[in-house]
């Protein structure tokens, strides 16, 4: 069965392997790079799974996120949520860290979205967001969950440059797991069906195999950067 609805996500970010995989790396980066911070927002928060992680770098963690179905499954009751798009938002709180997982390449206009995000961010504050990568790799799967664009290094770089940014740190990830990726991609080319998701539930050990695989590059990322992959993560920092 595929993973379409906030109902689907709300039982499986915990137990499938992308999700599994993406988690231990955000936590790798968190740790590395974004220091206990005072307040945190989490855009785009779906029902909430990544904001317990985000409670272990921050004293206070706050949600932004739009839709009722997502809200109404929320899992974390520590949070404080506003209920709204990116672009409408307004508050006079002031962030030390903003993050978004997997959810710029949703909004029409991304340098709209990063400038409102610098606007929300203390000075010397950060960004820690990841999105798809490699333009190479759209396929159904971008289409059924909405998205306007998969992202280079370069792209995001300009992107992050024209909104004020400095990068701190960008790199690929998901690059052990890219062949098959690449393949399923291109068969899906073969035999369209624009009403597919890569999101799957498969047999628990084939799952538990495929955690561990991408959970693994987080120790390769603290060596180096990787050339390419299958989504990109990046930190930002606002000027002091």
């Amino acid at each position: 069965m595929e993973i379409h609805t906030y109902d689907d996500l709300h039982i499986h970010e915990e137990t499938h392997w992308w999700y599994l995989g993406r988690y231990r790396i955000i936590e790798s980066f968190l740790r590395t790079y974004c220091k206990k911070a005072a307040q945190v927002l989490d855009v785009g928060a779906g029902t909430g799974y990544n904001t317990f992680l985000l409670g272990e770098y921050a004293e206070k963690v706050f949600a932004l996120e739009p839709a009722d179905a997502a809200i109404k499954l929320f899992k974390n009751k520590n949070v404080t949520i506003f209920q709204s798009d990116l672009v409408s938002f307004t508050t006079a709180e002031r962030f030390d860290l903003v993050t978004l997982f997997d959810v710029l390449e949703h909004l029409q206009d991304d340098t709209l979205a990063l400038e409102k995000i610098k606007n929300l961010l203390s000075p010397g504050g950060r960004v820690l967001l990841t999105v798809p990568a490699l333009p190479l790799l759209w396929s159904a799967h971008d289409e059924v969950h909405h998205h306007y664009r998969r992202y280079t290094k370069k792209s995001l770089q300009y992107l992050a440059d024209v909104a004020g940014f400095t990068v701190v740190r960008m790199t690929y990830f998901n690059f052990f797991l890219f062949p098959i990726i690449y393949v399923v991609r291109m068969i899906g080319r073969l035999f369209p069906n624009k009403q597919s998701s890569d999101f799957r539930r498969l047999p628990s050990g084939i799952n538990a195999f495929l955690t561990w695989i991408f959970g693994f590059e987080r120790h390769v990322l603290k060596l180096l950067d990787i050339p390419f992959g299958v989504s990109l993560i990046c930190v930002l920092e606002k000027a002091k």
